[in-house]
């Protein structure tokens, strides 16, 4: 089809539209007022006009669906508190923080009362203590050897209750080192020093100076 051109006349005077083959060109503006372009195809060229529906259907699919809150571009910045290097701050934090399977900490570790679901364990052996019990540990001199003397201690609870009250020193404490038996059966088969009374046969190595046997002829 050739080329021709058009001549419309309007209220602010004469537009002139060519026509180029299939295309209607337009030369100066088109003063729309109230009125509307209706059926423009979809969008496929970059110069394309786009119509209402296309464009909010674009809009949509980039929402799809987020939360009010969440469905502008800026209250997504406001939510990551306007970090352009969010992604580098977050890796950054969380390689500060421990796993909750297995963590190892250093330094002091700091916390507030402990309120365990399940039982303490130490080594996989649980800790039966109650706090009142622990505590009895706070403010011990005790060196971490001292302490450890109890490791593999097979005594009860009412046994090594035995030593609440104990007003002994440390060195009166440290006579029993070595002892491997109950002390009291040792002593019980031991004679006193003064006026033994012996059973069974007895025999002496050597003799100085009298003995009485109490034993008399009638």
């Amino acid at each position: 089809m050739a080329d021709r051109k058009i001549t419309v006349l309007n209220p602010s005077g004469y537009q002139e539209l060519f026509q180029s083959g299939d295309n209607l060109l337009l030369s100066g503006t088109i003063q729309m007022n109230s009125n509307l372009i209706t059926d423009l195809p979809n969008c496929v060229n970059d110069n394309d006009v786009a119509r209402k529906k296309y464009v909010d259907d674009s809009v949509s699919a980039i929402v799809s669906g987020a939360p009010s809150a969440l469905d502008t571009l800026n209250e997504l910045a406001a939510a990551i508190a306007d970090d352009s290097n969010y992604a580098t701050t977050i890796t950054t934090a969380l390689g500060l923080k421990s796993p909750i399977a297995s963590p190892t900490f250093t330094g002091t570790v700091t916390g507030p009362t402990i309120n365990a679901s399940t039982a303490l364990q130490i080594s996989g052996v649980a800790i039966t203590s109650t706090a009142t019990e622990l505590n009895i540990l706070d403010g011990a001199t005790a060196t971490t050897a001292e302490l450890n003397i109890l490791d593999g201690v097979t005594a009860t609870a009412a046994e090594l209750n035995i030593l609440d009250g104990v007003t002994a020193t440390t060195t009166e404490l440290n006579y029993s080192d070595g002892v491997t038996s109950n002390i009291q059966t040792q002593i019980d088969t031991k004679a006193p020093l003064a006026s033994p009374t012996f059973t069974g046969t007895v025999t002496v190595a050597a003799m100085d100076g009298e003995i009485d046997c109490g034993v008399y002829a009638s």
